[in-house]
């Protein structure tokens, strides 16, 4: 494979909590990567300093342009709030191909709890094969009960045969032509009681059969057993807690603050207030949304309504 000529399409979703984190996923690219990288984020809410400090932390030889795509959160508002997803922007990735500029042929699509550790350009030029998208498998895939809730509400033929949305090498030619953001859009508005996996489930639906199995070394979870500090490929940082959030401890927290450190957050750490930040994060995981608590006293209304007057 002949990489000389390499330019990659980053593209990421954040709001302004999450930008450690992309400066994070955005820094270990770039230090491994043999092409230039174009970087494209798409947000609702990332403040002018944020966005200056950003490109301050991506000032590498091998960067090439750097947008920031501003939306309006509006479009978002279909979309279902979950207790594990207090933040709607994970949902932009289903606009990708309305959002990015249209001369844009193939990207590689990034969660902001990535650290790569391995030259992208092996993935960004792969083939294909005619699918629209590569992908590696979701670390959910052994679990029965997984499989069997989406073999029974998404109707996945194969449920074990299912990727994860936060690394994706998408030929967005492909994508536009089968107007697969139009189809996302829609299956993930009309089953919003039954995508517990947010945008993931939609992805998985419409683009079964349609998407290439990657080495599982380009997604591999924290939480893998033969996961190594040494590992070459994508670290996946999964779970609710992140690195900048104060009760992040797992073993990959120094390599993330490594990296950290090379850009404009250089000796920034997560505020702990004598332990307070902590307890905090652990009642903020369980805490519901409004919206999640809107919803929810809508639907005991109308049950109370139906009783009183069926």
């Amino acid at each position: 494979m002949n990489m000389s000529n390499c330019d990659v399409n980053l593209v990421l979703m954040s709001n302004n909590a999450g930008v450690p984190g992309v400066a994070v996923t955005v820094r270990s690219a770039l230090d491994h990567c043999t092409g230039k990288c174009n970087i494209f984020i798409l947000s609702s809410n990332i403040s002018t300093i944020m966005k200056d400090k950003l490109r301050n932390s991506w000032n590498t030889p091998n960067r090439g342009h750097i947008q920031f795509i501003d939306i309006d959160p509006k479009i978002l508002k279909p979309f279902r709030a979950l207790l594990h997803l207090h933040h709607k922007e994970t949902y932009l990735r289903l606009f990708l191909g309305e959002l990015l500029p249209a001369e844009i042929n193939r990207c590689i699509l990034m969660g902001l709890d990535l650290v790569v550790t391995d030259d992208l350009c092996q993935i960004n030029q792969k083939d294909l094969k005619g699918h629209i998208i590569a992908a590696a498998l979701d670390i959910s895939v052994s679990k029965q009960e997984a499989q069997a809730y989406r073999r029974k509400y998404h109707h996945l033929k194969n449920p074990e045969h299912y990727f994860n949305g936060d690394l994706l090498v998408v030929d967005l030619v492909a994508w536009r032509q089968n107007d697969i953001g139009h189809k996302l859009i829609t299956y993930a508005a009309e089953n919003v009681e039954t995508c517990f996996a947010a945008d993931q489930d939609p992805l998985n639906v419409i683009l079964e059969d349609k998407w290439l199995e990657l080495e599982q070394r380009w997604n591999l979870s924290q939480y893998a057993r033969e996961i190594k500090l040494d590992h070459k490929g994508i670290i996946h940082l999964i779970g609710p807690s992140k690195p900048w959030h104060a009760d992040y401890n797992w073993k990959f927290k120094q390599h993330f603050f490594d990296v950290l450190d090379e850009t404009a957050w250089k000796g920034w750490r997560p505020a702990r207030v004598f332990g307070l930040a902590v307890i905090w994060r652990k009642i903020y995981h369980k805490l519901p949304t409004f919206e999640i608590l809107k919803r929810k006293l809508h639907k005991e209304f109308k049950k109370l309504l139906t009783s009183l007057f069926g």
